[in-house]
């Protein structure tokens, strides 16, 4: 046997590359979550400018729209992380405008869809269609 040998044995290397990849999972995870949560702001911008359309709208024609296209609004949130829309029954009372999350975004479960309605009440559902407003709409 060599008396002064050097280098790393396998056990060594081994419990290295455990650790490495120990802490290469944890940042990606931390990394997918706080993607998904910057990624909520596309909805808030959506459903902010929807919002302001259906106002004009409102002053233009004394109702509120009952569609996008009535809007000239489109049907995706500006980045495409949501699907956006008009709920049923738009008047000249009231409106509430919803976006749902898609591609990406629905890997969301805290945060799958946003309302805001004319009245300026905002809401949100998780994945189970749970109330989760005052964590989504921060």
């Amino acid at each position: 046997m060599v008396k002064n040998a050097r280098g790393f044995t396998l056990v060594e290397l081994a419990a290295v590359a455990a650790i490495i990849a120990a802490l290469a999972a944890f940042a990606v995870a931390a990394y997918d979550d706080h993607a998904r949560r910057a990624r909520r702001s596309d909805a808030l911008i959506a459903l902010t400018r929807i919002a302001a359309l259906q106002e004009r709208h409102h002053r233009e024609h004394l109702t509120y729209a009952a569609t996008l296209t009535a809007l000239g609004a489109a049907a995706r949130s500006p980045a495409g992380h949501y699907t956006l829309s008009i709920a049923p029954g738009a008047n000249a009372a009231a409106y509430q405008a919803v976006a749902t999350a898609t591609g990406l975004q629905a890997t969301d479960g805290a945060c799958r869809k946003f309302t805001l309605a004319a009245s300026g009440v905002r809401a949100a559902a998780d994945k189970d269609n749970k109330d989760a407003t005052a964590e989504c709409w921060r």
